[in-house]
């Protein structure tokens, strides 16, 4: 996990992001990922302070220093959040000290809280090998909110860039994935090299990764009647023809469940087949969605006929624009 910008870069997309905020489906978007995605994330990471008093053995003083730590740092983090959130959205902020009301001074704070969790990936990584139970348990959600953290920022705060290039994409969003998720999770991929003048593989993929693990792997283990077998998998297959990029995610996870019964009610805001719903249930989808269609696609949900897992179906159009109204 590494940060793929500078304080200087992080300034300058701070400005763009604050310039393309003038309608309402970009608005609405955005703030969806600074919140969905880097703002919920860091919330989790309080699960911290329960592992010294819910571990399956004692922990010595010197990690539980390292835990209390952690966690400080992750509301100074949250602070620098409110801030970046606050100069973009030009929102007034009344909950942070006078001297850190400015942008330069809240880029600094971001970058610097960022860095800092990530260095605390070790501690947790060796932590999770120290013991198990719920200490295993605890670091697992850690880690995987940390990546989804530094994913998200990565895509978001790094330079701009002409065009993305979603196959190479896909290979650092499954390869931080793979870190977050301890290899628990099998990822294949099968997608023609392909680039967009957008980013879907955070925009668009990644909730979907996401949606795959926490609603269908997470607590489920698959018993085979999927073709993917008993090994938990997310796959990917991506296809273009003609002027169309078709691209397939599938995994053989418990199939999805909605409270109307209508699959594709996952697509409305609100709805989530979480056993535990959190602030971030019910809304991944329903932006993908948004967006998918902001792009003049589409994209259906199916569970599979097997019974285990659900399938995801894209179409986008090449080149991948932006409708304008």
């Amino acid at each position: 996990m590494v940060l793929n910008y500078s304080l200087d870069e992080l300034m300058a997309k701070w400005t763009v992001l604050r310039d393309e905020i003038a309608s309402s489906p970009q608005r609405s978007v955005l703030s969806h990922k600074l919140g969905h995605e880097l703002r919920s994330p860091a919330t989790r990471l309080e699960l911290a302070t329960l592992i010294p008093y819910e571990s399956s053995c004692a922990l010595r003083q010197d990690m539980i220093d390292v835990i209390d730590s952690f966690v400080a740092t992750s509301h100074e983090y949250l602070q620098a959040h409110n801030l970046l959130t606050s100069y973009i959205f030009q929102e007034p902020l009344v909950d942070l000290p006078v001297p850190e009301k400015t942008p330069e001074k809240g880029a600094i704070a971001y970058v610097e809280s960022m860095q800092d969790l990530v260095s605390y990936v070790p501690f947790f990584e060796e932590l999770k090998l120290f013991s198990d139970g719920e200490v295993k348990d605890y670091t697992k959600v850690i880690l995987s909110e940390l990546s989804r953290m530094v994913y998200t920022s990565n895509k978001l705060f790094a330079p701009l860039q002409k065009n993305y290039a979603f196959h190479y994409d896909l290979d650092d969003l499954i390869a931080d994935r793979q870190v977050s998720l301890c290899n628990e999770v099998y990822f294949k991929k099968d997608v023609d090299q392909v680039s967009f003048a957008e980013d879907i593989t955070s925009d668009i993929v990644m909730p979907i990764v996401n949606n795959a693990y926490d609603h269908g792997l997470r607590n489920y283990n698959p018993v085979g009647n999927h073709p993917f077998g008993t090994q938990k998998t997310i796959a990917f297959e991506g296809k273009q023809e003609n002027d169309v990029y078709h691209l397939r995610i599938e995994n053989n996870g418990a199939p999805v469940q909605t409270s109307s019964g209508n699959i594709n009610d996952i697509f409305n805001l609100g709805e989530s087949s979480r056993t535990i719903k959190d602030e971030r249930s019910g809304s991944g989808m329903f932006y993908v969605k948004q967006l998918v269609t902001a792009y003049g696609g589409d994209v259906a949900v199916a569970n599979h006929s097997s019974g285990e897992g659900v399938v995801f179906s894209l179409q986008l159009p090449i080149p991948l624009r932006k409708k304008t109204v």
